[in-house]
């Protein structure tokens, strides 16, 4: 996905506690709210490609974060998103808004009008992550709905069930997109809908949008092809002063025909030269000294 903005203010970040009074009383106010949730019955429970997503200013909508317009739901509907990078959580006001919603430009998502939404139980590995994304602990609902909490250090905070729906960006939408549908929702958030969440965790819109990676434990991948990028000198440093100088096809493999990922990965004991490294060299085994060797031009 493609962002286009140079800055984005990000006042939201998040924070695992809250100092002041004011925010105590926040943070006992939401304490309040997820237990009113937690008691809420069954039928009270609020039942791949490339996307140029613009960013605007959002001082008409009363904040001073950049905004933007998401689509959510089937059939999709726009809501006012404010940008946020310093969090992780994408949530909205959601209809019935069982504790406080604040005033917002356009209607508030009615969950059960969308044909793609489905709530988020609380044994899925999304509600374990909650932790993770809001720095507070996930609740669970008597009718096993995940319940979010997220808090921010302006004591702004968001309360409310876990779902899941179908995004959409313009013309491109993704279907089973994890999202909190707010349920008490106070603090600096102007007239929009709710936030959007860029941090880095793996509930984050951005985490969740991005193509699926079949390149198994290979973490650092790149537009393009290996032949087209690039690359710094590499070398692997062993003790006694010896140098393995590595050429581009030791470091990138093209996993499709448009990504190529660095072949490199995190080993959580012993470390090991892959077979990758090893192309195009002869190695040579001094086993009565205990010693090994690499010579270039082996193979071609």
């Amino acid at each position: 996905m493609l962002l286009y903005a140079l800055l984005v203010q990000t006042p939201f970040t998040q924070c695992p506690s809250l100092a002041s009074s004011q925010a105590n009383n926040d943070a006992y106010r939401a304490a309040v709210t997820v237990a009113s949730l937690y008691r809420a019955n069954d039928d009270d429970a609020v039942d791949g490609s490339l996307a140029s997503v613009p960013l605007t200013p959002g001082t008409s909508y009363g904040v001073d974060n950049y905004v933007t317009r998401m689509g959510l739901g089937t059939p999709a509907k726009p809501y006012i998103m404010v940008v946020d990078t310093g969090s992780s959580l994408t949530w909205l006001q959601c209809s019935p808004c069982r504790v406080s919603c604040h005033r917002q430009s356009g209607p508030v998502f009615d969950p059960k009008m969308s044909s793609s939404y489905a709530a988020v139980s609380c044994s899925t590995p999304q509600c374990n992550d909650l932790s993770t994304a809001t720095l507070n602990p996930a609740a669970c609902s008597s009718s096993d709905v995940c319940i979010y909490q997220a808090s921010y250090g302006d004591s702004s905070f968001s309360v409310g069930y876990l779902n899941k729906d179908t995004v959409s960006f313009g013309s491109n939408s993704v279907p089973n997109f994890y999202y909190g549908c707010g349920q008490d929702n106070e603090g600096l958030f102007g007239r929009s809908a709710g936030l959007m969440g860029l941090a880095r965790s793996k509930l984050s819109l951005l985490y969740q949008l991005a193509p699926t990676l079949g390149y198994s434990i290979l973490e650092t991948c790149f537009v393009g092809q290996a032949s087209s990028l690039r690359v710094p000198a590499v070398s692997m440093a062993f003790s006694g002063g010896a140098a393995l100088k590595l050429s581009a096809q030791n470091l990138l493999v093209d996993v499709d025909s448009s990504t190529t990922c660095l072949v490199f990965a995190p080993a959580r004991s012993a470390a090991i030269i892959g077979n990758t490294q090893q192309q195009t060299f002869s190695v040579v085994y001094d086993v009565k000294s205990n010693r090994i060797g690499f010579a270039a031009g082996g193979c071609k």
